[in-house]
């Protein structure tokens, strides 16, 4: 077991720790005025009161969605299925390819979402904090979406993704 005090922790060794903590994985898209979407994948995600219904969702300062945050009436979050793995990688700009994979926006309630997604939950934008090197945006539920054949959650843990197994 490795321990550290204050003065000997470092953000490599924070972030292998907090890697421990499965997450799920997402794509929060905006839709811009002129129709284009912009999106990133986002795996800090919380949801934070029944009343009202409001989620969070962390933010790294220099994404390229921050300037499109303000102006977009509505946010939304896509949850990734486990076969959407590539999804993860292109909309956190890893990805190699010469193409972008297939993949599709569709409009609904909630602004718009990505096609076969697991859920998605449209919000709109009810405090943004800065903090760190992170913005907190908390948006507030206006619409849900839950796909009528879910499968199985893209998983991230320990710096990799993970498959869901067996039920419980």
């Amino acid at each position: 077991m490795t321990t550290h005090n204050d003065s000997e922790v470092d953000s490599t060794q924070f972030r292998r720790t907090m890697g421990l903590w499965p997450t799920g994985v997402a794509v929060l898209a905006v839709q811009k005025e002129n129709g284009e979407v912009k999106a990133m994948t986002a795996n800090s995600i919380t949801s934070v009161s029944l009343d009202p219904l409001l989620v969070l969702v962390c933010i790294h300062k220099e994404a390229t969605i921050i300037p499109h945050l303000h102006k977009a009436p509505i946010l939304s979050l896509s949850f990734l299925r486990d076969d959407q793995e590539t999804l993860s990688g292109y909309f956190a700009k890893l990805w190699e390819g010469s193409e972008p994979p297939d993949y599709k926006f569709i409009e609904w309630a909630g602004g718009v979402r990505l096609e076969s997604c697991v859920g998605a939950v449209g919000m709109k934008e009810y405090a943004i904090h800065e903090v760190g090197d992170h913005w907190i945006v908390i948006g507030e539920v206006v619409a849900l979406f839950e796909s009528p054949d879910p499968t199985n959650p893209l998983i991230f843990f320990g710096g990799n993704y993970r498959q869901l197994t067996g039920e419980s």
